[in-house]
């Protein structure tokens, strides 16, 4: 994690203000940057056109260029963007050196492969009303309709836990927080491949609440438009997983949403391991025998339908929200025991 200075006391004196009609939020955007050419531009075009609420002025843009090779240095300068330099790593890298950087009192990291919609800056001024509120974001939009049926389906199945206000944690494609509370906590843990935005999350949640947007949706691009890439993504952002159950293994959600997943694998396994060798030696005599056999062979599929309907996907939708959830069990097991490299946006 980086070590951040405190606060300063203008920013504690700004909060005040805000209580007597001056400005309320002052917004620092801060977007890391490796390569980013061909997406850059359209998310400042996004950020020029975002409606301004009263009270709340964007104090600057911020791009933290990791050692780009293309043009997102020379882009970001033309659209008047302060540019900050930041090493080659994880993202969080990155936005680590835009946030020390930041002036304004709340920072709101973007990525690049985002579009804002234009009500964002409300929604953070609607979720910063409240004083107990330390971070916001925003649901990602819906994929097209002309998106592969692998992104419209993992979308179906995540999007159900983004509908409550008050958020568990929040994805880092966009996330607005109070600067002096990510401060407080040392801003990213760098250290993190992935999972970033879960860790941070259980920090500020010690401070206060965490809250979803409650207007228009983020665009974000770069989802998986196939299985396999699916399949690597998600084994390479299990090492993430496996991070965070180390230093937050008390959490029932965190030693759930590792276990799970590797209990529906060996479910899995073991049910395949059952059919070799019963086409091999045939079907085991014996009540317990075959008792055993069914309840391998039914364990796996009906955890995965349990799943399914608990992120109330249609019925309509149940073979391929059951198909991705058993690659994402398989993929995340795998990340586990192989090292798997990012997969790199088109």
């Amino acid at each position: 994690m980086t070590a951040f200075a405190p606060a300063n006391q203008n920013m504690r004196q700004e909060r005040e203000a805000s209580r007597s009609g001056g400005i309320q939020l002052r917004v620092s955007f801060v977007i890391p940057a490796h390569n980013e050419e061909t997406m850059l531009g359209a998310l400042l075009e996004s950020l020029e056109a975002l409606s301004r609420p009263e009270g709340v002025e964007i104090e600057e843009i911020i791009v933290a260029d990791a050692e780009s090779t293309d043009d997102t240095r020379e882009i970001a300068e033309r659209a008047g963007c302060r540019v900050v330099n930041a090493s080659r790593g994880a993202a969080s890298v990155a936005r680590n050196a835009g946030a020390a950087e930041a002036t304004g009192n709340v920072l709101a990291f973007v990525d690049a492969d985002c579009l804002l919609p234009s009500d964002w800056l409300f929604q953070v001024a609607h979720a910063f009303r409240d004083d107990q509120v330390v971070a916001m974001s925003t649901p990602m939009a819906a994929p097209a309709p002309d998106a592969s049926w692998v992104s419209r389906g993992w979308f179906r199945l995540t999007s159900a836990s983004t509908t409550a206000e008050t958020a568990e944690w929040l994805p880092s494609f966009n996330f607005a927080v109070r600067t002096d509370s990510f401060r407080r906590w040392g801003g990213f843990d760098a250290t993190l491949v992935t999972c970033e935005d879960v860790e941070i999350s259980h920090r500020l949640k010690q401070s206060g609440q965490l809250r979803f947007g409650a207007g228009q949706s983020v665009e974000h691009c770069g989802a998986s438009e196939s299985l396999w890439e699916f399949m690597r993504r998600e084994a390479w952002r299990s090492r993430g997983a496996l991070s965070l159950l180390k230093r937050y293994w008390k959490d029932p959600r965190e030693l759930l949403s590792t276990l799970i997943p590797v209990l529906i694998s060996l479910c899995l396994f073991g049910t395949a391991l059952l059919c070799i060798t019963w086409l091999a030696f045939g079907w085991p005599g014996g009540m317990a025998g075959r008792s055993a056999v069914i309840v391998t062979a039914v364990s796996g599929p009906f955890l995965l339908l349990l799943l399914a309907l608990r992120q109330r996907v249609a019925f309509s939708h149940l073979p391929s929200a059951i198909l991705l959830l058993t690659c994402y069990c398989l993929a995340r097991t795998s990340g586990c025991f192989l090292s798997v490299s990012r997969v790199q946006r088109r």
